[in-house]
């Protein structure tokens, strides 16, 4: 196990009384805990609000979690190189400012790894394992395509040498032709670099081709949790059926009768009881009531469908 989360919870003050004094608050994310194995891909799904993203600044250490722990590779969570985040958009991840030389070499500097021309070699080295030749390094990001800016960002975070790479929506800002390429150069450099991933997206094809276990999360609480081909497969939670149902590439003739009904809720006024309950079909009284996340057929679920069998 390279990462153990337990309780971790997360809260935004938004608005304050007359002394500055916080008087409420967007809990973003709410009681969550799960481990990751090391070389392995670990999938947090659903859609925008869920508090996927929320979960992995936390894990770079952008953000300070309200409440809960968090251990890397046996020890408390402390801000490292070892831990390492590919953005969403590569265009806004990269200093336009700056030639790629100095931004893939500027972890090197701010860790002080190295002397200048060991880090310029780790630098030439980290280009050519993400497909790239030494001719960009003297050029500025608005000269790059997109495939181009994503692999100086995931070269970037690899010249540190970490062990857990977090991948925010890396495919998302990408042209279609471009998203299978690097998702190949993903799983290549996890082999040649012994990585660990973590992958937020809310693409379920992704988590199905490759990753090892799934985390479905809605509204900043887990839904479901477990082995991601059971999971896709075979979903318990209305909220997952639904979200599989939506995937045309998977077998879903069962789950033709599950779809999403309107928009998720605002975090600022969840639901009471089950988060989802606003927008499930099979929602009943004991609803009103919060679930509790429970084990059930080899994984977990937090759904009053289940409390009761």
């Amino acid at each position: 196990m390279i990462l153990r989360v337990e309780n971790l919870s997360k809260e935004f003050a938004i608005e304050f009384d007359i002394l500055g004094r916080p008087v409420k608050f967007l809990k973003a994310v709410q009681d969550v805990s799960f481990t990751v194995e090391e070389k392995s891909v670990f999938s947090i799904v659903g859609e925008s609000g869920s508090g996927k993203s929320t979960i992995a600044r936390i894990l770079c250490g952008i953000y300070k979690p309200t409440t809960g722990s968090i251990h890397f590779m046996g020890s408390p969570l402390k801000r490292s190189g070892q831990i390492q985040m590919v953005f969403q958009d590569p265009e806004s991840s990269l200093d336009p400012r700056k030639t790629i030389l100095f931004s893939i070499e500027e972890g090197l500097r701010i860790h002080r790894v190295a002397n200048r021309e060991e880090r310029k070699k780790l630098v030439y080295e980290t280009l050519r394992a993400v497909g790239l030749t030494e001719d960009v390094l003297w050029k500025y990001p608005h000269q790059l395509s997109g495939g181009q800016k994503q692999r100086v960002a995931i070269a970037r975070c690899l010249v540190l040498k970490p062990k857990l790479l977090i991948l925010d929506e890396p495919t998302s800002a990408l042209d279609v032709s471009v998203q299978a390429q690097i998702l190949n150069l993903l799983m290549d450099l996890k082999q040649s670099y012994s990585l660990t991933y973590i992958l937020i997206t809310h693409d379920l094809k992704i988590a199905y081709h490759i990753s090892d276990q799934t985390m479905v999360m809605y509204l900043g609480q887990i839904m479901e949790m477990g082995k991601t081909q059971r999971i896709l497969e075979e979903p318990l939670h209305p909220y997952t059926k639904a979200l599989v149902a939506a995937i045309p590439t998977l077998e879903t003739d069962k789950l033709k009768d599950f779809s999403l009904k309107g928009e998720i809720p605002s975090p600022l006024n969840p639901p009471e009881g089950c988060p989802f309950r606003t927008r499930c079909d099979f929602a009943f009284s004991k609803c009103g009531e919060k679930p509790p996340l429970i084990d059930f057929r080899g994984r977990k679920v937090r759904c009053h469908l289940y409390t009761e069998v």
